[in-house]
């Protein structure tokens, strides 16, 4: 777990996480998977020290904006927004925010 995520969205992830990997690879012996609060993955052998360069399959919001300039704008502020945090020493170099399109 990473600072910036609270133990109960932590163990929701998990969770989910494991939830989709029984049902997705019920029979696999090496699975992982990348949600936004956590990364999951499990092996019959070690994997620990040893760089994950395997095939992924990632899912996106693919919607469309219907206000392209806003959207930037309000995305554009709250990435200065979440910077401005990260540099703060007791933040140890994170920074969340979230905000609203009307």
């Amino acid at each position: 777990m990473h600072g910036d995520v609270s133990t109960q969205d932590c163990s929701i992830c998990i969770q989910d996480a494991a939830k989709q990997i029984r049902q997705r690879y019920p029979n696999q012996a090496d699975t992982r998977i990348w949600y936004d609060y956590c990364f999951p993955r499990h092996n019959n052998k070690t994997f620990a020290g040893q760089v994950d360069t395997s095939f992924g399959i990632f899912y996106f919001n693919v919607k469309n904006v219907t206000d392209p300039e806003t959207f930037n704008n309000k995305l554009g502020s709250l990435m200065d927004q979440i910077r401005a945090e990260a540099v703060v020493p007791k933040d140890e170099g994170l920074g969340k925010g979230k905000t609203k399109l009307h």
